[in-house]
């Protein structure tokens, strides 16, 4: 059975797209732009092993703007990263304006 690592992080401040040329320029990733009925417009990124990271702001536009994840509620960008390299979780934690936040 494998076990996987999860983090939450989010911006207070910021538009999706800022947030993304932050987190591209940190890491030396691409992005890649998505859009879907459940997250809106957001950003993916798929490694190696099964990491993963999806970056997407915290409402819905549809929904007049109401907060996808309250426990988050100041926070108006989201980034979700599962088996992220420790030195990745480390610079994402050192970029400006990000908060670690707990997990659900």
């Amino acid at each position: 059975m494998s076990s996987h690592t999860f983090v939450t992080f989010g911006w207070r401040s910021g538009s999706l797209d800022d947030r993304g040329g932050q987190l591209q320029r940190a890491l030396d990733v691409e992005l890649e732009p998505r859009d879907s009925l459940y997250r809106g417009e957001y950003y993916r990124w798929d490694g190696a092993d099964g990491a993963e990271i999806v970056l997407q702001e915290n409402f819905i536009e549809a929904d007049d703007g109401l907060r996808c994840y309250d426990q988050y509620s100041e926070h108006v960008v989201l980034l979700f990263g599962t088996d992220l390299a420790s030195s990745w979780v480390e610079r994402i934690a050192r970029l400006e304006g990000v908060d670690r936040l707990p997990e659900d």
